[in-house]
């Protein structure tokens, strides 16, 4: 009786040797179609002379019989985005590029330096922000508790957050940063 069951053991040993040499000498694998070159896309070369180039794109502009990924025209946008966003800033005004600049000039802040800073646009006791052009906020009413007191339009003000949270949150409210 014990030799019963040896005798009637299935093959697997054999039955995956057999399948293994099959799936190596198959027609099948060798006749699969190599994957499709990709298709190219003619994607124009951002301008860079003004006023073109210091005009952010309002969307992504992606012709209706383009094949397959259009990631190129995702591309084109944001790098046309990021020439205007570095374009330097027309004196006195927030956000707005001086296409009589070029885009090399220096000792120019660009234009999205000239945007307003969160602690210009979050203003003390929930007050309304100030105008986006304007240069006034919490900062030129209370300048002895400015971070930088000497900072001027147009500089960058870096300063630690632990000793700002320390020094000047507690003077804004009841509200402090995370």
């Amino acid at each position: 009786m014990r030799n019963v069951r040896a005798r009637y053991r299935f093959p697997t040993g054999a039955l995956v040797a057999i399948w293994l040499l099959i799936c190596r000498f198959s027609t099948a694998a060798a006749a699969q179609e190599a994957c499709p070159s990709p298709v190219p896309l003619s994607v124009p070369p951002p301008n860079l002379s003004a006023p073109a180039a210091t005009l952010v794109p309002s969307d992504v502009c992606i012709p209706a019989s383009t094949p397959g990924n259009p990631i190129a025209f995702f591309d084109d946008y944001s790098w046309r985005a990021f020439i205007a966003l570095v374009w330097p800033a027309l004196s006195g005004q927030r956000g707005a590029p001086d296409p009589n600049q070029p885009i090399m000039a220096i000792d120019v802040p660009l234009v999205f330096e000239t945007y307003k800073s969160d602690w210009e646009t979050f203003q003390t006791n929930g007050t309304p922000p100030s105008a986006f052009d304007s240069n006034t906020s919490f900062w030129t009413s209370h300048p002895s508790l400015s971070p930088c007191p000497q900072a001027k339009r147009g500089d960058f003000c870096l300063h630690r957050y632990p000793s700002l949270a320390t020094s000047v949150w507690p003077a804004l409210g009841t509200w402090y940063p995370s």
